[in-house]
């Protein structure tokens, strides 16, 4: 979402795409949210959730031997996985 402060920074609201390379493949996640300054200067700039929501999708990629490109559309990456399904499982004593 965004804020005030970001609107009045001259930042608006774009779709981009991510392309991630793991050992295997490419994951190629479309129409991800992301915020660009009005002006056109400087990357996209994608939330960190968001970042690490991909990540963990290519690393679950990895783990599962998926060869080649794969590519998903970032709302159905969100709505199938969340960050949590990714984090390593804390060790019980």
């Amino acid at each position: 979402m965004m804020s005030q402060h970001d609107r009045k920074e001259g930042f608006v609201q774009v779709k981009t795409n991510d392309k991630r390379a793991y050992m295997g493949g490419t994951l190629v996640v479309t129409d991800v949210p992301a915020l660009k300054y009005e002006n056109g200067e400087g990357d996209e700039q994608i939330a960190i959730g968001d970042a690490a929501l991909m990540a963990g999708y290519a690393k679950f990629l990895e783990k599962s031997n998926i060869i080649g490109q794969v590519t998903v559309p970032f709302e159905q990456l969100r709505q199938k996985f969340s960050v949590e399904d990714f984090l390593g499982k804390p060790k019980v004593n």
